[in-house]
């Protein structure tokens, strides 16, 4: 048996006693001679063991409505549209169940939620054009969540912040990142009145109510080990993170709310990011030629010519041209930086 570090803060046991400890998930995913991308002994076991985590497959759902029974204005949600149905998971939810496999607008998503990362991401759930759900290995790496895909013969194990598997057969293989927002209910529920929300009732044991990580944000430290850590920020500093080609760029999120609209450029490509200082949303968009100002509810270029901002793309008001959505990432610093160590820091 390949010896794994094992490491369970005393908040992270109390979840154990929740979940239900399973068998060490290190022997399913650690064979001998496994194809591997990452070092094997930097990987370590997160103690609920494979499942023991239970990902959520087509959950129950409530309308705007409905989550207004469990769910505050200030809670903090990811939110999706596509093809006009747009859908909320609450971060209250995603604490307990890290993973979501679901279908919106006729597309196959995973929702991915890491809570030591602060990272959630939502990627297209096809692989090689293939459809795929998604679990939760209860194993870690930098700290981050290892997801492993169901259905073939020997699982995978997937590093969330790459999107990329890093262990066994499909080690190489990407997930395509897809847009994705983190706000508060209150202005998702405003921008998109007809949204569904992820209902309480999951099948699952759980007190949605409570944070078992609360505090974590607040402190320096880390549960488990991280690779390249980097004193430019305060390790759990909120940025907010986009990967162009292969190149890389955090922006403090704080940052962000105090400038509203950052023009800004990355991989041979020109963007712009717009933050709401409420909520603390970010969207990024492709912007070509363009240079933008104002504020999140309204937005204009050089010109003075005025821009919608939807979910999926930029729209010139007057022409109809649309300036492409780009995929980002709120996470905390280390998280980042960890897979990312030689990230440009946008200052």
């Amino acid at each position: 048996m390949r010896k794994i570090a094992l490491a369970i803060p005393l908040i992270i046991t109390v979840g154990i006693l929740n979940f239900g400890c399973d068998q060490s998930p290190v022997d399913e995913f650690l064979p001998e001679e496994v194809e591997h991308s990452i070092p094997l002994n930097e990987i370590h076991d997160g103690g609920p063991g494979k499942d023991g985590i239970p990902a959520l497959t087509n959950p129950e759902l409530l309308t705007a409505g409905g989550g207004d029974g469990y769910l505050r204005d200030t809670d903090l949600v990811i939110g999706v549209t596509f093809d006009g149905e747009s859908r909320a998971y609450p971060i209250r939810i995603l604490n307990w169940h890290e993973l979501v496999n679901d279908r919106v607008g006729g597309r196959n998503i995973l929702v991915s939620y890491c809570p030591l990362c602060g990272t959630g991401i939502v990627f297209d759930s096809r692989i090689n054009g293939e459809v795929h759900t998604f679990g939760v290995s209860g194993l870690l790496y930098n700290s981050d969540l290892l997801m492993y895909e169901r259905d073939t013969e020997q699982g995978s194990l997937w590093a969330q912040l790459l999107g990329e598997a890093v262990v066994g057969p499909l080690t190489g293989t990407k997930l395509e990142m897809l847009p994705s927002v983190q706000t508060t209910w209150e202005e998702w529920k405003a921008l998109h009145p007809d949204t569904m929300v992820l209902d309480v009732k999951t099948g699952h044991a759980r007190d949605y109510r409570t944070n078992p990580y609360v505090g974590y944000d607040q402190a320096s430290g880390t549960y488990f080990p991280v690779a390249n850590k980097d004193d430019r920020l305060f390790s759990k500093e909120w940025i907010y993170g986009i990967t162009i080609e292969d190149s890389q760029k955090a922006y403090k999120l704080e940052s962000l709310k105090a400038q509203g609209v950052v023009n800004d450029s990355l991989g041979g490509a020109n963007l712009v990011l717009i933050t709401d200082e409420r909520s603390g949303s970010v969207r990024a968009y492709q912007r070509g030629n363009h240079t933008f100002a104002g504020e999140a509810t309204a937005i204009h270029d050089a010109s003075n010519l005025r821009w919608e901002i939807n979910e999926d793309a930029l729209v010139n008001l007057k022409t109809g041209e649309r300036l492409e959505r780009i995929a980002g990432v709120n996470s905390f610093w280390f998280g980042w930086v960890a897979f990312y160590p030689q990230t440009e820091l946008f200052e």
